[in-house]
């Protein structure tokens, strides 16, 4: 059976698009750095009542470490290193943990995933 060029292709796509279903990936847009944590926080403004902010993924660091910033403007931040663990002062149930641990509790996150 000869395949044409047109056939060949699609069938090149279908086999890669089940191949990448069954192979389960953790990616986000920095690698394998979280594209979102979540972590408790107190109110350091006093302003609103705060319970928990996202931090989003904002740069890499020269050291490889990630860091995150939330959106509220405030000067409250979160730091993976390139071990995966985190330091976020002031968040008690991030600072010190590890991205594996914030996953298993789905408090680290990729989009789309």
């Amino acid at each position: 059976m000869r395949f044409r060029p047109l056939t060949l292709a699609i069938t090149i796509a279908i086999a890669a698009s089940l191949l990448s279903l069954s192979t389960p990936t953790r990616a986000g847009m920095l690698g394998d750095a979280p594209d979102v944590i979540v972590c408790s926080v107190d109110d350091p403004t006093q302003v609103l009542p705060w319970d928990q902010l996202v931090f989003y993924v904002s740069a890499r660091i020269q050291d490889g470490a990630t860091l995150y910033k939330s959106l509220t403007s405030n000067p409250v931040l979160v730091t993976v290193a390139r071990d995966g663990s985190v330091q976020a002062p002031n968040l008690e149930d991030c600072d010190g943990t590890t991205v594996a641990a914030l996953r298993r509790t789905g408090r680290a996150r990729d989009f789309g995933g």
